[in-house]
């Protein structure tokens, strides 16, 4: 090692910094915030909205039709707890299930508890009709926290969704650990 550090002292970051330059950075971000990042989040929200009015309506009802033409008329209904290996879903970045759930995802960092609601749940339903449980207690973890930031609680604290969401959080890593030990054994 060489001897041309002078100490081995730590230095905070930002200890170099005057008055002046803090009052900047503040007011950079400040500007940044309501010039740059909230109207970009609204456009996408609106972009968002407009995606999913267009694109949803049509393929929900071609979805229901084709499945109700294959399985005779009836759709399976399926609680949380019978889907339990279900776990290895994945969704391509543009499918209307995780664009609704990118819209909630916006609005909840907005502050906008009662439309994240609205998009936490539709997603929720579209999660649990995929089977898709991971994806769907994410939803329920999060529309459970949204109505409990609703100002005014206009509708009560879904206590069940965050019980459903760790239920189902639990199983599926139970699942997995299951499974990873049984691959293990077979090697």
């Amino acid at each position: 090692m060489h001897e041309s550090k002078k100490s081995n002292i730590w230095t905070p970051h930002g200890t170099c910094l005057t008055l002046t330059d803090h009052d900047r950075i503040r007011q950079f971000i400040q500007e940044f915030t309501f010039r740059g990042l909230l109207p970009h989040i609204e456009k996408t929200i609106r972009q968002l909205n407009d995606q999913l009015i267009s694109r949803k309506g049509l393929s929900r009802s071609l979805f229901s039709a084709t499945k109700k033409w294959f399985t005779g008329g009836k759709v399976p209904e399926k609680g949380v707890n019978e889907l339990k290996s279900t776990s290895g879903l994945l969704y391509s970045p543009e499918a209307p299930e995780l664009q609704i759930r990118k819209m909630a995802d916006l609005c909840f960092l907005v502050q906008h508890y009662e439309l994240a609601y609205s998009c936490y749940h539709t997603a929720k339903k579209d999660f649990l009709n995929d089977q898709a449980m991971l994806y769907a207690a994410g939803a329920l973890e999060m529309a459970a926290v949204s109505a409990f930031l609703q100002p005014g609680a206009p509708r009560p604290y879904p206590a069940h969704y965050m019980e459903t969401a760790i239920q189902t959080y639990r199983d599926i890593c139970k699942y997995v650990v299951i499974f990873g030990s049984f691959q293990s054994k077979i090697k």
